[in-house]
């Protein structure tokens, strides 16, 4: 072997080194991408059982809107843009043994390049997709804080400001008419009735 290509070799071999690196913490970062989308589900989902067991209100409509909108690029950033390694199947190898040793060092190099662009690609994506769940996320949480503030210190204020209005007594029953008397005093013309006489209307 020559020394230019072992300085080849060796080259190479480096390039082949840091690729891989660079793959394996981009995989990792895509791993925590996901465990992060995998938080705001969790909370996504806490957010919206709250609000439907506690009392419901009209107000809370938007709060748990912006809850479940929040799942949906928390659902993206976990299952789509998913980097997938190149293959080599038992063809490839078979191919591969028939080049030479630098063109298949080189062939790898740029499969590597290649992986590493795709996954950094994905990468970008999932990392957006999770920065737009928090941010619907936080609106959520914030919008369900201010307006359950706002009710219940409303609330409060119109206990403490109507006065009570008292109940007015009920009024007595009027009393019954009295029958009409059965006797009347017969008084003859020119005469005066005396006291305690009385006459019967026969």
């Amino acid at each position: 072997m020559t020394d230019d290509f072992l300085r080849d070799a060796g080259r190479d071999e480096l390039l082949l080194e840091e690729l891989r690196r660079q793959l394996s913490d981009v995989a990792s970062r895509q791993a925590n991408a996901i465990t992060r989308a995998s938080i705001i589900l969790a909370a996504a989902v806490a957010i919206t059982a709250i609000e439907f067991t506690s009392a419901p209100n009209v107000w809370m409509v938007g709060p748990v809107l912006l809850a479940v909108a929040s799942a949906i690029p928390g659902f993206a950033a976990i299952w789509l843009w998913k980097s997938q390694a190149n293959v080599i199947t038992v063809q490839h190898i078979r191919e591969f043994r028939t080049f030479p040793a630098d063109a298949v060092r080189t062939s790898f190099i740029n499969d590597l390049q290649v992986e590493l662009d795709a996954a950094r690609r994905d990468l970008r994506r999932k990392n957006k997709a999770v920065q737009v769940a928090l941010l619907l996320l936080v609106t959520a949480w914030l919008s369900a804080v201010v307006i359950a503030l706002t009710l219940q210190l409303s609330g409060g204020g119109d206990d403490m400001t109507e006065p009570t209005t008292p109940t007015p007594p009920a009024s007595a029953p009027a009393p019954a008419a009295a029958p009409p008397s059965m006797v009347t005093v017969h008084v003859t013309a020119g005469a005066k009735p005396r006291a305690g006489s009385t006459y019967i209307r026969g």
